[in-house]
Parts: structure tokens; C-alpha cells; sequence
């Protein structure tokens, strides 16, 4: 039995697996938008903190109303980080030591753990930092 393949913009046969791939790439790729916002952040923040070493004094809180959207942020994190996993499962070359990264991430900054925000902020961070560490331990960085 022939598998059904398509054809990719040169004619050539695609197979089905390949199609899903880009698919699930394509949307980890729109995903990256939502980073914008980090990027935005951090120059917001970064050019407060400029001008405050000059006694200038701005609000760095123009961003706050996404604070509402917090939880759909986080879904959306973990949305990727399934789509990740399931291409690990796959066997596509995707990080393990990222995908745990983005875990510790996650829990670190789950919205709905309020009673235990300060554990879930140190469980998650302790994986975050460990992850590191191990990085930099393998590239040579540190002993």
C-alpha cells in the first residue's frame, strides 16, 4: 500500500511525516511572536533604568494591562512546549536540555499556584538554574 504524498512547490513528492513536520514548525515559528513582547519588556525596563541613573523618573509600567492576559501567556507556553515534546517523541532534533528549561519555566511562573507561589517560583527555577549549569559545565564554562 503507497503512502499519500504531495507535491512541495518544485514537484517533488513530500511525504505525509515531512508535511507535519512544517506544520508543527510553522507554528512554533508564529509562536515566536508572542516573544515580542519579552523583547518590548526588557527595552521598556532597560530604557527606564537608563534614564533613572540620570534622575530622570519614568513609569516602566505601560506594558501592565497584559498582567490581566497572564494565564493565556502561560497556555500558550505550554501549548509550545507539548508541540516540542511531541517532536522530541518524534525523534526531530529538538533540545531536551531546552525542553526542561521551558518545564522549569513554566512552573516557575504558573499563574493558578498562588498558596504555594514561592515553592513552585524555587521548584521551578532550581530546574531552570540546574539545566544551566549543566550547559555550561559541558561546554567547559566552569569545572
Amino acid at each position: 500500500m503507497k503512502k499519500k504524498q504531495s507535491k512541495d512547490a518544485k514537484g517533488a513528492h513530500c511525504p505525509r511525516s515531512q508535511r507535519l513536520a512544517g506544520y508543527f514548525g510553522g507554528a512554533s515559528g508564529g509562536g515566536a511572536f508572542a516573544s515580542v513582547h519579552t523583547v518590548c519588556h526588557a527595552l521598556c525596563v532597560s530604557l527606564a533604568s537608563f534614564l533613572a541613573t540620570f534622575g530622570i523618573i519614568i513609569s516602566d509600567t505601560a506594558l501592565m494591562f497584559l498582567q490581566d492576559y497572564n494565564i493565556y501567556f502561560w497556555l500558550m507556553g505550554l501549548g509550545f512546549l507539548l508541540i516540542a515534546l511531541a517532536l522530541l517523541i518524534v525523534g526531530k532534533p529538538i533540545s531536551r536540555k531546552l525542553a526542561v528549561f521551558n518545564v522549569g519555566l513554566l512552573i516557575a511562573s504558573a499563574p493558578f499556584l498562588v498558596a504555594i507561589e514561592m515553592t513552585a517560583a524555587l521548584v521551578g527555577w532550581s530546574i531552570a538554574l540546574s539545566v544551566v549549569l549543566l550547559y555550561l559545565k559541558q561546554k567547559g564554562v566552569i569545572p
